[in-house]
């Protein structure tokens, strides 16, 4: 079952009678609409769909549930169906903070819950684990990703790609390792300029990463940096808006009005920054780590990238979210009970499925190894 089926979980559908051997394929929408014309296309590759609007009434029927719902909704899911041994999968993040990252209500299920799988968290840590397996000793790794469009943008340096006018602009923790020790810095701090396969100059800077991301196996006593890639500019431009006391989450009164700054950026600065029709996204992921193996200082670098127009999944970013939370869905039936974490469930072989499985939905990959340290 798919309960969500916004852009997210229509790719999802897709994906899922493309790689799974399904015997049954449930979608779950409150817009019946989009369920049942989500249903017409996923049954056109022979499997057998049904749509509703209630995950309820048949979630006894179901082995696995894949979740591409907001997180306030996604948690209630949860909650009601911690005495189910149904396996849940889903693609989005609690609210960021340390410990607990996830609720109670996740880790008490009797049926196991995999989250946050996607491309941030998911694929990422996927990676990670995948890349340093056969190092002797690493040392440190940065991973850069961002979907951004294919040419810079006129104007303000953004554009939103994927509907909406909330603007991603959130203060919040951005947590990287030192030497294995989690510290906690200023998100959007430390931009330098960055490039990336196919693309002209770009700028990244500290975006946090997930609060486990030490615990992955090999990565112990390593320094880890997570950055989002923008285009230059980004930053400042951001900076200028919290400067400015436009990102400010406390109402003030306007003619007689309560409101908060932040929503007036939103409505106004969100809607002029909506994709043109012209401009095409890509969405990127490039992990380095450097190291030791065979006596030898090696760096190794895995890139994994997709344009909305090589793909048939609508976007770049659909495409490297959905194929790894389906993929997943295929490995968690019969795990314990309780919350999973993404790297845990994907060994070599599961890692190269799902490399193969992203190529055969339109993204590119590449995977190098050199002598010395990063290039």
């Amino acid at each position: 079952m798919i309960v969500g089926l916004g852009m997210m979980g229509r790719a999802a559908a897709a994906v899922a009678v493309a790689e799974l051997p399904l015997a049954h394929l449930h979608l779950a929408d409150v817009d019946i609409a989009k369920a049942k014309a989500a249903a017409d296309g996923a049954a056109a590759r022979g499997v057998p769909v049904t749509a509703g609007t209630s995950w309820a009434e048949i979630i006894d029927s179901v082995d696995v549930a894949l979740l591409a719902l907001p997180w306030a909704e996604t948690e209630r899911f949860l909650s009601d169906t911690r005495h189910s041994n149904v396996a849940a999968v889903s693609i989005t993040r609690p609210p960021v903070s340390v410990d607990p990252y996830v609720p109670n209500v996740v880790r008490e299920r009797i049926g196991p819950a995999l989250l946050p799988v996607g491309l941030e968290p998911g694929l990422t840590e996927i990676l990670l684990s995948h890349a340093v397996c056969e190092f002797d000793q690493v040392h440190d790794v940065e991973i850069l990703c961002g979907g951004l469009t294919t040419q810079a943008p006129t104007g303000f340096p953004y554009r939103l790609l994927f509907g909406g006018t909330t603007l991603p602009f959130a203060q919040r923790p951005a947590f990287t390792l030192v030497s294995g020790r989690r510290h906690s810095g200023e998100r959007f701090s430390d931009v330098r300029p960055t490039s990336l396969p196919g693309l002209p100059a770009l700028e990244s800077y500290h975006d946090g990463m997930v609060p486990w991301l030490h615990e992955v196996p090999g990565v112990d006593g390593v320094n880890v940096q997570q950055r989002t890639v923008r285009w230059p500019g980004f930053v400042s431009a951001v900076t200028l808006l919290r400067d400015g006391g436009f990102l400010d989450e406390d109402e003030v009164e306007v003619a007689g009005t309560k409101i908060t700054p932040r929503r007036i950026s939103d409505e106004l600065l969100g809607r002029r920054l909506r994709r043109r029709p012209h401009e095409r996204e890509v969405t990127h992921l490039q992990l380095t780590a450097s190291g030791f193996a065979g006596g030898k200082e090696v760096t190794r670098r895995i890139n994994v990238w997709c344009r909305d127009d090589e793909t048939p999944l609508g976007s770049g970013m659909a495409c490297m979210t959905t194929v790894p939370a389906v993929i997943s869905v295929g490995l968690v039936t019969g795990r314990p009970a309780g919350w999973r974490r993404p790297h845990e469930l994907f060994d070599t072989s599961a890692t190269e499925l799902l490399l193969t499985a992203l190529k055969r939905h339109g993204a590119h990959t590449s995977d190098s190894l050199h002598e010395g340290g990063p290039i």
